[in-house]
């Protein structure tokens, strides 16, 4: 199973069919491998900081600055290290929880299968169709690390407490910082885990997860990247609206997942504080809360919730599948629904496999040609969509995605870039905008921008790449550098570049 797992991991990688936040990550990888120590902005040409600045980010970074690869290749190979960590996690998680069983197996084979129709293309939803987009993301590697947090709080109450109450920190710790959702569900799986430990050893237990719990918030408090505490209680609700998909369709979207609900319940019948359940329990009301509240970015710990079902089932599975023959009638007629179910998931996600296999051509290469033109810091204006990709390549652009933390005039750049790129703009507007934000490049990708609006700006520079897809134009008429206090100074020069025409 693992092997199959990695196959289809490394042929996804190899194709370079990334989408969506990959390269915003990919974009922060890339900053954190020129500075390291003092990174700028990775979209904008400006000081303030980042929210994807996390220790995940930095290690990528740094091995990235060690091999000398671009964050593209490196993110791709992290993406491995994620799913190889991920099925480590899997496994020491399965044999605390399920001990003298094969439920590691199963737990493999469910995790991206046992999901619903259509499941959320959101970082941290690994199903088949989604799982080679999301391997290189923060949320697949805190998904690893909440295993491992899960593992070490069943261990705090076996013995050697402050061992694992150190390694519990610590995983606590980078949790918070790389992705805050799973580091919530991550507190909530602790809190119930080291409830179940044994009579005698619950209270000192208790007490090493509440210091493990309250130790790492204040070094996430600390992590110098960015405010984690204003992320926590300020920005953080720039992203509840963008994340009310967590709420629609639920039920059929995780259909599959809820075959494991009466695993949980006869887990529930021999111990009422069962972690699994309790878990889950207190998971669905931090959950239902956010719908309550509207703040729907709450609902991004429903990856940890279908993740309990999923190793509940296994549960179930690896110790039914020792019993001897007569079966009860309840648990065949169980053990046939699960059969049926992992059969219809697998039909259902057959079609999207395709995905998988090696392709000729790598779309990760779209933009290399921005390498040879642009600066480093030179701000290129392009579409919103291009815009995203444009950093991860070279230089810094105007404006990406609706939500960025820690950007005050988020919603003046989107408007700019929108009026750039609508038909019928006069051109002076057009070059205010180059000048507002110091403009030096301008990328037109003609499969995302209309024929009408390219005739209408393709004379507003000096055309240096030509080619069917796209063309990318130096605006050589700026006006002295802003004074805008969100700039960088000095800015890195131009390298200087001759007109390259590819029909």
């Amino acid at each position: 199973m693992a092997v199959f797992l990695l196959s289809l991991a490394l042929s996804h990688a190899q194709n370079g069919a990334w989408v969506g936040d990959f390269w915003e990550h990919s974009a922060v990888v890339r900053e954190l491998t020129r500075h390291p120590a003092h990174p700028q902005h990775p979209l904008y040409e400006s000081p303030l900081p980042h929210a994807f600045y996390s220790p995940y980010a930095l290690g990528v970074a740094l091995a990235a600055r060690a091999g000398r690869a671009t964050s593209i290749d490196a993110l791709a190979v992290a993406g491995i290290f994620n799913l190889l960590l991920l099925m480590l996690g899997i496994q020491c998680l399965s044999r605390a929880l399920f001990p003298d069983s094969g439920a590691a197996f199963y737990a493999l084979l469910f995790f991206p299968l046992l999901w619903g129709h259509s499941p959320p293309f959101f970082s941290g939803f690994l199903h088949w169709n989604g799982i080679g987009f999301n391997l290189p993301y923060p949320s697949t590697f805190a998904l690893a690390l909440l295993l491992f947090a899960w593992t070490a709080a069943i261990r705090v109450g076996q013995g050697h407490p402050l061992r694992w109450g150190t390694i519990l920190t610590v995983l606590l710790a980078l949790l918070y910082t790389t992705h805050l959702p799973t580091g919530v569900a991550a507190s909530i799986g602790v809190a119930c885990f080291v409830a179940n430990a044994p009579a005698g050893k619950r209270a000192e237990s208790g007490s090493i997860a509440l210091f493990a719990l309250a130790a790492a918030f204040l070094l996430a408090c600390a992590w110098p990247y960015y405010s984690f505490w204003s992320l926590v209680w300020e920005e953080s609700a720039k992203y509840h609206r963008f994340n009310i998909a967590m709420y629609v369709d639920v039920l059929p979207s995780h259909a599959a997942a809820l075959i494991g609900l009466p695993a949980l319940a006869l887990r529930g019948r021999k111990n009422l504080r069962d972690p699994l359940l309790t878990t889950f329990g207190f998971l669905l009301l931090f959950y239902a809360a956010g719908d309550w509240t509207h703040r729907w970015g709450w609902g991004r710990v429903l990856p940890s919730m279908v993740l309990i079902l999923q190793l509940a089932t296994a549960g179930w599975v690896a110790s039914t599948e020792n019993r001897r023959w007569p079966w009860s009638r309840p648990t065949l007629v169980y053990a046939v629904a699960i059969g049926t179910t992992c059969v219809a998931m697998l039909i259902h996600f057959t079609p999207g496999m395709r995905r998988y296999l090696p392709k000729e051509s790598n779309p990760s290469r779209r933009y290399d040609v921005l390498r040879e033109h642009v600066g480093a810091d030179s701000v290129v204006l392009a579409d919103s969509l291009s815009s995203l990709q444009v950093p991860s390549y070279a230089g810094k652009v105007v404006a990406t995605r609706p939500a960025l933390a820690f950007i005050p005039d988020q919603s003046p750049r989107l408007a700019a870039v929108e009026s750039f790129f609508t038909a019928g703009t006069p051109e002076k507007t057009r070059r205010d905008i180059f000048y507002r934000y110091d403009v030096e490049f301008l990328l037109i990708d003609r499969t995302r921008v209309p024929q009408s609006v390219v005739r209408e700006i393709i004379a507003l520079g000096r055309i240096l790449v030509a080619r069917r897809d796209l063309f990318l134009l130096a605006i050589d008429d700026q006006r002295p550098r802003s004074q805008n206090p969100n700039t960088t100074a000095p800015r890195a020069t131009t390298p200087p570049a001759q007109a390259n025409i590819v029909e």
